[in-house]
């Protein structure tokens, strides 16, 4: 009686200290958000495809891939079986600090150094983008008083609902007609053959002058 009770006392004490254990991710499998994980301090022993917690599954859907030598927490289900578990997330250590140390910043660091942050303090977002940046919507509506560094191409009409100014040339099909500046400049100068011979003059009226 006294022995069973040992060993039934033996055995929770073993299930309770291996539900929760810190592991490395030894392979990580995309296609199905699975992963192998290692234990160092448990003879390095290996996992079976252990699934990863994600916030939302079904129809709204969240996913943010692991990578190998990741260090993760596990959850292992009371079973005493290191089979039934699954990654509950991950965690920083010294040897992989946070990557900002201001408790405003939300922050977002992609192994290609893509960054995403939002200062909530200074009320700025912040991208920084190795790479392209593709947006697709059935229409884009955006209020903000915009400074654009660098060409912009439109693939279609332009409709502007306002004024343009320019501090350099307008120019239409592609600048083989030349610029309005240099359309200006043609008017204001060009003359006429008279009607008693010589050209007349220049139009009384110019333009941008």
């Amino acid at each position: 009686m006294l022995e069973d009770l040992l060993g039934t006392i033996f055995q929770t004490k073993n299930i309770l200290e291996n539900l929760v254990k810190v592991a490395v991710v030894k392979t990580y499998k995309p296609e199905t958000h699975t992963a192998v994980v290692q234990f160092k301090d448990h003879d390095e022993i290996l996992s079976k495809e252990l699934p990863i917690l994600t916030p939302f599954t079904q129809n709204n859907k969240v996913f943010f891939p692991l990578t190998e030598n990741q260090k993760v927490i596990v959850l292992f289900l009371p079973t005493g079986e290191n089979t039934d578990g699954f990654i509950i997330g991950t965690l920083f250590d010294k040897d992989n600090p946070p990557p900002v140390k201001d408790r405003n910043k939300f922050h977002i660091k992609f192994e290609d150094g893509t960054t995403i942050e939002y200062d909530k303090n200074t009320h700025k977002l912040k991208a920084i983008v190795n790479g392209d940046i593709e947006i697709t919507a059935n229409n884009t509506n955006i209020t903000t008083v915009t400074t654009h560094n660098g060409d912009v191409v439109v693939n279609g009409g332009l409709i502007v609902k306002g004024n343009i100014t320019a501090s350099g040339q307008i120019s239409d099909l592609g600048g083989a007609k030349g610029s309005l500046s240099e359309l200006r400049d043609i008017y204001n100068s060009h003359t006429h053959p008279g009607d008693s011979g010589g050209d007349t003059g220049t139009p009384n009226q110019t333009v941008g002058v």
